[in-house]
């Protein structure tokens, strides 16, 4: 595991897909990472401030104004966002795109 403020792409990307629910809830989710996941409070500290940070740049893509369907939508933003952070694994971005395509459908 990383040091006590350090996250690695692994664990980022298990906590965003554990926070928001994607693969495991009919909708997303956005729940409380602690109970969801199992982390404790202080890993949570760490979390959460990088996870809303990644979901507010995901959210800032215009695909759902020019979109002109879901599927084109979800590639789209997923595209911005990979396009800002190529290091980071997809998962993360198709759980963001997941709650994307949910919110704006």
């Amino acid at each position: 595991m990383a040091k006590r403020n350090e996250v690695d792409v692994d664990e980022l990307a298990d906590a965003i897909r554990q926070w928001t629910g994607y693969g495991s809830a009919p909708y997303p989710t956005r729940g409380d990472l602690t109970k969801s996941a199992g982390v404790d409070a202080e890993r949570v500290a760490v979390l959460m401030p990088m996870i809303k940070r990644h979901e507010q740049e995901f959210y800032e893509s215009k695909a759902h104004v020019v979109a002109m369907s879901l599927l084109e939508m979800k590639s789209m933003a997923i595209d911005d966002f990979q396009r800002k952070y190529p290091s980071l694994p997809e998962s993360i971005a198709q759980a963001f795109a997941w709650c994307y395509t949910f919110d704006y459908k």
